[in-house]
Formats: C-alpha cells, sequence, structure tokens
C-alpha cells in the first residue's frame, strides 16, 4: 500500500476554485481502523486527517500497557461514521452517538462521503455508506492474487462501487476516482445550494 500526503493535499486542491469557495466546501479526511491509533496518529498520516478512531492501550502510573482501553471491531467501526456525519461535538466520544439527529441537520451527510476499505471487514461500514447515497471504494494489494479476488467479489456482491490497486498517489487509478468522485460531490453540493437559493427568492410582481 502507498500512502501519500501528496495525493491526499492534491485531493484538497480540487476544492480551492470558486464555486466551491463560495459555498465553503471543503474536504475533510477521517480513519477508522481496528489497527492502533497511537500508531497511526505518530505517522505523516497523522498531521492530515481531522480525526483517528482506532484501538487505545491504556497505561499504569508507570507508563506501562496495563490493559486494552478501546477496541473497535468491524462492526463497531460503524459508529464512528455517525459520530463524524453528527458533527464536531459526536468525536468527543464521551457523546452518546446514538442521540437522535434529523439528517437535514448533519454537518457531514452521508450522502456526501466517501468510505475506502480493504476486505470484509469493513463490509458493515460499506453498507451504512452506499445505502444512505455515498460512495463506497475498495482496494487491494497489487502484489497479492487473494486481495484483488477479495475485492473482486465485494464488487461483483454490490458491497462497493468502484476497486482500485492501494495507491494513494497523484496520477494513479485510486486518486483520479476519488478526484472525480469528490468534484462530482462538490458539484452536486454546489447544485443544491444555488437551488435553494432560488427556491427561496420571491419574484417582485410585474407590471399589468
Amino acid at each position: 500500500m502507498y500512502l501519500s500526503p501528496v495525493g491526499v493535499d492534491s485531493l484538497d486542491e480540487l476544492l480551492s476554485d470558486q464555486p466551491y469557495q463560495s459555498y465553503g466546501i471543503t474536504l475533510e479526511h477521517y480513519i477508522v481502523t481496528s489497527g492502533l491509533k497511537a500508531i497511526l496518529t505518530g505517522s505523516i498520516l497523522g498531521r492530515h486527517v481531522r480525526s483517528i478512531f482506532g484501538c487505545e492501550l491504556d497505561e499504569d502510573s508507570n507508563g506501562n500497557i496495563s490493559w486494552p482501553k478501546r477496541v473497535v471491531s468491524h462492526t463497531g467501526k460503524t459508529q464512528y461514521l455517525f459520530r463524524i456525519t453528527k458533527g464536531l461535538d459526536y468525536l468527543d466520544l464521551g457523546r452518546d452517538v446514538n442521540d437522535h439527529m434529523p439528517d437535514d441537520e448533519r454537518r457531514i451527510p452521508f450522502r456526501n462521503m466517501i468510505y475506502i476499505g480493504d476486505g470484509p471487514t469493513d463490509v458493515p461500514c460499506f453498507a451504512v455508506i452506499t445505502s444512505r447515497g455515498g460512495k463506497a471504494l475498495a482496494v487491494y494489494n497489487p502484489s497479492s492474487i487473494a486481495s484483488f479476488k477479495t475485492c473482486m467479489a465485494l464488487r461483483e456482491a454490490h458491497r462497493v462501487d468502484e476497486i482500485a490497486e492501494a495507491d494513494y498517489r497523484s496520477n494513479t487509478h485510486l486518486h483520479r476516482l476519488l478526484a472525480y468522485m469528490v468534484t462530482q460531490m462538490a458539484d452536486r453540493i454546489v447544485q443544491d445550494r444555488e437551488s435553494g437559493q432560488q427556491r427561496r427568492i420571491i419574484q417582485a410582481p410585474g407590471h399589468i
């Protein structure tokens, strides 16, 4: 897998022009993993994402690992998608993710999300995203036939919209897919905002 902050930054630049800027449309990145949060936080990617949700270990007073503090299972990943959609307050794990919130009040609607996963453990998240209008991508290790077959099975089962090699660098198939989806979503948001403005305008009466 090739993880490239350059590729991430170039996606952000897609929304640097008008009319995206005038409507405040930006791109945010989150990581939801069953791996250790500390490892990703300390990596170069940590500076390029809004939040990381993952497994955590508790420490005693001497700094020794004493107990698993948080375990994120493949089904448990979905709660973090709901935290992201509900807004910044819900990134605080002390908030109850089950609080009711109407769809039109959510900070990031599911239809504006793209979820990238690499296997069957991501199926619950794929289902949450695609059933609510978002996009799902499965990525595979190009040196592994088994990984490729897994992703093909996910696509054939309509679990994901597209598959690609796990190469996040610029000018790759995955990067082009992401750029297309981001632009498509941003254009839809602009169209929805402009349509909403037109509906709120009350035309002045004309002369008879």
